[in-house]
C-alpha cells in the first residue's frame, strides 16, 4: 500500500486542509486493507470477471492502452501526474517489476476513444514519467467508450455538514464498503460564510469500482444525512 501525493490541492475558496502529505511505502503489515489515503499493491486483477474480459468490439472503439518501459518505482499518482490536457481516467492499474519484466507496466483506460487517440497520437516519441521513458501501444483487452456513466468521473465531492463530511466519516465509510482503492488526493475544506458546512474532494485512480463505488456506498450508508455527492474535474482532462 502506498500513500497518494496529497501535496497539490487545489480547492478554491473557504480553509482548506489537505489530508496527508506524501510518504514512503506503509509497513507490509498494512498491505490489503484500504485506507482512505492508501493504495493497495496486493490487487492484480481478476481475469475471469466480465469486466476484466476483452469487449467484443472492433479495434478503432478501444479505449485501453497498455504503457510499458516505466520505471521499477512507478506509482499510480506519477501516471496521473504526467497525463494532462488527454481526458478523463475510467481505469488505471500499474504492474509492478516481476522476474521477466525489471521495469513496471500500466493498463490505463479513458472514457472516450477519442481522449484514448489523442493520449496515443502524443505518445508516439515516448511518454516520459519520472525520468523513464515508456512505450505506449493499443491494449489487446479492449474496453468501449463509457455512455452509462459519461458524465461522471474518478473524482468525487461531497458537500454538507461538517459532523458527516469529515476524514473520520467517509473514511470509515469507504474503509468497511471498498476493499481495494488507490486514492492520489483527499481535501477537506470549511467554509467562513456557511458555519457547520464542509467539503471533501476524494481523487481516486480510477472511476471503475473505486469513484463510483465510494457514490454508491456513501449514499446507501449515510442516507438521510443532508449530504450530497457530485463529480468533479479529473486533472487529466
Amino acid at each position: 500500500m502506498e500513500r497518494g501525493d496529497n501535496s497539490d490541492t487545489h480547492l478554491t475558496t473557504g480553509n482548506t486542509q489537505t489530508i496527508g502529505t506524501a510518504s514512503p511505502l506503509v509497513p507490509t503489515s498494512s498491505l490489503g486493507t484500504a485506507n482512505l489515503l492508501g493504495a493497495s499493491t496486493e490487487y492484480l486483477g481478476d481475469p475471469s470477471i466480465p469486466e476484466n474480459m476483452s469487449a467484443d468490439i472492433p479495434a478503432d472503439q478501444n479505449t485501453s492502452l497498455y504503457v510499458c518501459g516505466l520505471g521499477p518505482d512507478t506509482k499510480f499518482s506519477d501516471i496521473l501526474s504526467a497525463i494532462r490536457g488527454v481526458g478523463k481516467i475510467y481505469a488505471l492499474h500499474v504492474n509492478p517489476p516481476s522476474d521477466f519484466h525489471p521495469g513496471s507496466a500500466a493498463k490505463i483506460c479513458f472514457f472516450t476513444r477519442a481522449a484514448a487517440e489523442k493520449f496515443y497520437n502524443i505518445t508516439r516519441g515516448g511518454f516520459l514519467v519520472k525520468g523513464w521513458l515508456a512505450a505506449v501501444v493499443w491494449n489487446r483487452i479492449r474496453v468501449p467508450e463509457q455512455t452509462i456513466h459519461k458524465d461522471a468521473s474518478r473524482v468525487v465531492i461531497i458537500r454538507g455538514p461538517k459532523y458527516v463530511v469529515n476524514i473520520k466519516v467517509i473514511s470509515k465509510v469507504i474503509d468497511e464498503n471498498i476493499r481495494y482503492y488507490d486514492m492520489e488526493k483527499a481535501s477537506v475544506k470549511t467554509h467562513d460564510f456557511i458555519e457547520g458546512f464542509a467539503e471533501m474532494e476524494l481523487h481516486f485512480a480510477c472511476f471503475r469500482a473505486q469513484a463510483h463505488s465510494a457514490v454508491i456506498v456513501l449514499n446507501r450508508e449515510l442516507r438521510g444525512a443532508g449530504f450530497r455527492i457530485s463529480y468533479g474535474t479529473d486533472r487529466c482532462e
